[in-house]
């Protein structure tokens, strides 16, 4: 009995041939490979790091050259001053949403910038979207341009806009610089002219606007002395009905008159 429990107890102590050990052995065996995977993985990470935060610090992540694309009204030197973007500063720590802001803020005309980086050639573009000149605002003999929001951009002085329509109002409009008028039917009327083409409106010489029917309609001015009246949600669809009427006209050798797309569809003219 005691043989045999001597016998017992050095067979589970002792190696066995047939391989009872290295079962274990394998059981250890992942354990240890993982272990060292994921040491790997945790040095790569710490070598990246620490190659970005010498890129970063090197002369190669500075601005050296800075250009814009997309302005036509504001000079590039003026916008960059404004974006507050030098060069030297670093490419990655310019934050291009904190640009856009800035410049849509401090000029009315530009809609959106997107700020693009280039790492091989170290450099920064401003890309500029301005909104649309819609027209040019009579307000108290005063003449002003409007944006496609309906926003005041500047005052008119050298007529840089003589080949836009020129919108009037009943009563003059208060009008301040950089700030939208203080007139819906305005502001809508802005929003449909920068939507078409120049060719529709180059025939035009005003827009005014008027209560008609318990609502504000447009009676628009021709150069040739015709006269539309027309709803300002649908003025594309009107000025290209009125451009088919016009041309029948004028075949027709008809004298000048009012045609009446407000109340029709297919328009009413009355000569005068």
């Amino acid at each position: 009995m005691g043989r045999n429990a001597s016998l017992a107890f050095f067979m589970e102590t002792s190696p066995r041939k047939d391989g009872a050990y290295h079962l274990e052995e394998l059981q250890a065996k992942p354990s240890s490979r993982r272990t060292r995977f994921i040491l790997g993985i945790v040095l790569l990470l710490f070598f990246l790091l620490l190659l970005v935060a010498v890129y970063l610090k090197s002369p190669y992540a500075k601005i050296r050259a800075i250009a814009v694309k997309g302005a036509t009204g504001l000079s590039a030197s003026m916008l960059i001053s404004d974006a507050q973007i030098k060069v030297g500063e670093n490419l990655f720590l310019v934050s291009g949403s904190a640009v856009s802001q800035r410049l849509t803020e401090d000029f009315p005309i530009i809609k959106r910038v997107v700020l693009s980086r280039n790492l091989l050639q170290q450099s920064v573009q401003l890309v500029v979207e301005e909104k649309k000149i819609a027209g040019i605002l009579d307000s108290g003999g005063s003449l002003y341009r409007l944006l496609s929001d309906g926003t005041v951009l500047d005052r008119d002085q050298e007529a840089v806009g003589i080949n836009l329509p020129i919108i009037t109002t009943v009563k003059p409009l208060p009008v301040n610089l950089g700030s939208p008028v203080n007139d819906p039917s305005v502001i809508l009327l802005c929003h449909e002219l920068s939507s078409i083409p120049a060719s529709y409106l180059s025939s035009f010489s005003e827009f005014h606007l008027q209560p008609w029917q318990g609502t504000t309609a447009i009676l628009a001015y021709s150069k040739d002395g015709f006269e539309v009246r027309m709803p300002i949600a649908s003025l594309v669809s009107s000025l290209k009905l009125y451009s088919s009427i016009h041309a029948k006209l004028l075949q027709l050798h008809r004298k000048p008159g009012l045609i009446d797309l407000f109340n029709s569809k297919t328009g009413i003219y009355t000569p005068f």
